[in-house]
């Protein structure tokens, strides 16, 4: 009888470790704790114009921006982003030419027209960029995002999963 009584505690605490790692997996595989669609790129940006020569080398900085969150709507696809320029003050510009390219191959343009933007250095600043659609986008969708920091082009573009 004391061998069935430990077959029973076995098959129970086997069953709760079972259930306990199908829990973890669950919530690690389908509910990751980062925001879905986060994610972080630069565009690197020159401070000085020409040559600097070998005594004084042109400067290299950035812009960094971090995409906070991204919302695919049946009607509007719309990202909420924010952006830092690491020691310089800038002149940012998004505007025609911004879209979504959806897994179809089909694009949106922007519709929040002109992002015109003055960037503080080491400030974050939040921005918005709003797409209307005509469809269920099939994702991944591609932002591309034309305009200029401080008159240079600017044509960069990240993935919504």
């Amino acid at each position: 009888m004391s061998d069935g009584k430990l077959t029973g505690w076995g098959t129970l605490i086997t069953g709760l470790a079972t259930i306990g790692l199908a829990v973890v997996a669950y919530l690690t595989y389908a509910h990751p704790r980062d925001k879905p669609g986060q994610q972080s790129f630069s565009v690197s940006v020159n401070t000085q114009r020409g040559s600097g020569g070998p005594s004084r080398p042109v400067k290299e900085v950035s812009l960094n921006f971090e995409v906070k969150s991204c919302n695919v709507g049946s009607k509007q696809v719309s990202c909420s982003l924010t952006v830092v320029s690491p020691g310089y003050d800038r002149r940012f510009m998004i505007g025609y030419g911004t879209r979504i390219i959806d897994g179809d191959g089909d694009y949106f343009p922007m519709s929040n027209g002109w992002i015109n933007l003055s960037l503080e250095r080491n400030q974050q600043l939040p921005f918005k960029l709003s797409f209307n659609v005509n469809k269920d986008v099939v994702r991944p969708l591609t932002v591309k995002i034309v305009g200029s920091i401080d008159n240079e082009a600017l044509d960069k573009g990240f993935e919504i999963q």
